[in-house]
């Protein structure tokens, strides 16, 4: 069950598994930034991270190994947006739809649906760190912030989702509540424990993907079949 609370702007998912314990670096940069207010009234289309020396793993793919068994992140695609060794990482869940559909985001926020298209559209369990907070992904378009490197841009304004409702925002968009937040060295430990598999980011596997098939999809595009991979496989 899915409960929006109108707080100021703000709307919230209770379904979703809380927040882990431990803190994380740059999730505190994006909770403070957000100030726990997702879609507000504001004039940034997209997410202000701290800066950033290392990026290797930025704009690319984690897919969930068959090894990894955890309740959010089994059979799982994240999308990486900021990863720094010195800060951790930031990601986004592309395949754990909510029973929420953006129709219901835009009712609760009173926002009019010109776009029939959109209504139901899933919204996505981001990941399970501030699972509160609401992102979209969506397809660059012509803003000056725009990082060229980035495979897709996140906003966090309200009014990336006027413009989807009434037909004048990005072609392709997913909505998120919620992200999954590393801190210094914990991705590349578990990447070296080969609970993920890294895969270069395709536009495609996220905007043209069925869902259900995104985790199989994502691995196959760099020629891994998870099918027949063990459940038991490691480093030896």
């Amino acid at each position: 069950m899915i409960a929006f609370v109108n707080n100021l702007c703000q709307w919230r998912v209770i379904d979703v598994p809380p927040a882990p314990p431990a803190t994380r670096n740059l999730a505190l940069e994006i909770a403070r930034y957000n100030c726990s207010l997702p879609f507000a009234n504001q004039t940034v289309t997209r997410l202000h991270l701290p800066t950033m020396q290392s990026s290797h793993f930025r704009n690319h793919l984690l897919v969930a190994m068959p090894t990894l068994v955890n309740e959010f992140f089994s059979k799982s695609v994240i999308y990486v947006y900021e990863h720094s060794t010195q800060s951790g990482a930031v990601g986004f869940t592309l395949n754990k739809p909510l029973s929420a559909t953006v129709g219901n985001v835009m009712e609760h926020l009173k926002i009019k649906i010109q776009d029939g298209t959109v209504s139901e559209q899933p919204v996505f369990s981001g990941g399970p760190v501030g699972p509160d907070q609401g992102f979209v992904l969506h397809d660059r378009m012509t803003l000056p912030e725009t990082d060229p490197e980035l495979g897709v841009t996140v906003s966090t304004s309200r009014e990336i989702l006027k413009d989807i409702a009434t037909g004048k925002g990005p072609e392709h968009f997913v909505v998120t509540l919620g992200y999954a937040g590393w801190e210094s060295g914990q991705l590349e430990e578990e990447i070296l424990k080969n609970d993920w598999l890294v895969v270069p980011f395709r536009a495609s596997l996220l905007f043209q993907t069925p869902i259900a098939q995104r985790w199989a999809m994502a691995a196959k595009s760099i020629g891994v079949d998870l099918s027949k991979l063990s459940d038991q496989v490691g480093h030896g």
